[in-house]
């Protein structure tokens, strides 16, 4: 049996670009992948879904509560995330958002 078979990774941001590439490489060293998303058909929709170690998850990152129970369980977390839509008062205000979301996971 693979010695990370045991061991739950949090994957947020796995329906961008990297995290789509990590998930099924996480995968086939035997982690189990929760994936977080803010939609998770984003995520079932992956050839990699039906994998048994794979959980999609909906979490929003600027949602502590949320992230706290994305979190449950696991041993590590990968952040990919980064902001695509305008902050508040419609400003498009990426670095602010990002820095708040990193603020809220960590």
């Amino acid at each position: 049996m693979n010695k990370n078979t045991k061991k739950t990774l949090l994957v947020l941001g796995a329906s961008g670009y990297f995290g789509g590439r990590l998930v099924p490489l996480l995968l086939d060293k035997g982690y189990r992948v929760r994936s977080g998303a803010r939609n998770p058909d984003k995520l079932t929709c992956r050839r990699y879904a039906a994998h048994p170690g794979f959980e999609p998850f909906t979490l929003n990152v600027l949602d502590q509560e949320s992230l706290d129970n994305a979190c449950q369980g696991c041993d590590a977390a990968f952040y990919l995330v980064h902001s695509k839509g305008p902050g508040a008062g419609g400003k498009n205000d990426f670095a602010s958002k990002d820095r708040t979301a990193a603020q809220t996971s960590g």
